[in-house]
This record gives structure tokens, sequence and C-alpha cells, in this order.
């Protein structure tokens, strides 16, 4: 959670516009995320130890306009078996892969 929350690795607090990482580990983000139909939100485990997820949504109606709305999507994907050496062995990687209309927040590395 830390990578889409911008603080990773670990927790690391951190108060911005549209995210909160509280000391605690409390995460929270502020985007809206629009949906027409149905929304699904999934969470997978790549670790060795216990996790505990405990979650609130907070909802208000949204007027979906088929010509201005877009859907929220955000995906952490890399299995590239790279690890940068430092110094002038680093690389950059690609990361953003977009179709069709989109808006582009930002990331945190």
């Amino acid at each position: 959670m830390g990578d889409f929350f911008g603080s990773a690795p670990g927790v690391n607090p951190l108060h911005s516009l549209p995210m909160t990482v509280q000391p605690d580990g409390t995460m929270i983000c502020r985007f809206v995320m629009p949906f027409a139909k149905s929304w699904s939100l999934r969470f997978q485990n790549l670790g060795e130890q216990a996790v505990r997820i405990v979650g609130q949504i907070d909802t208000a109606s949204y007027l979906w306009d088929p010509q201005r709305s877009m859907h929220f999507y955000a995906r952490r994907r890399a299995n590239h078996n790279l690890v940068a050496g430092g110094g002038n062995q680093a690389q950059d990687l690609p990361v953003l892969s977009a179709r069709g209309q989109s808006v582009y927040v930002g990331m945190g590395c």
C-alpha cells in the first residue's frame, strides 16, 4: 500500500492534498473515484507476513457524464528483476502505460 500512497518502503508519514499517511500506519486517499456501474478494490499480499486491512469508504452521489467522466485506475506491477547499482548503473524503468483519454496525477518513488 505504501507504493500507492507514495510512502514506501515502510510507513513514512506524509501529508498532501490527495494523500495522507499517519505515523500509526493509517493511510487516507482523497481522490474522487467515480464509477458508472460497479467498482472493485483488490489487495494482494506478496509477502510472508500476515497483513490486516481495515477500511472505510465515503460515498456521495455522482452524475456520470459519458463525455467527460473518467474512471479511476491505479495498479502497481513490477517484475523486471533489475536492481539499480547506484551511480552510473542506475536505470530508468518504464512505469507508465495509458490508453485513451487520461489524466496523469503523479507517482511516488
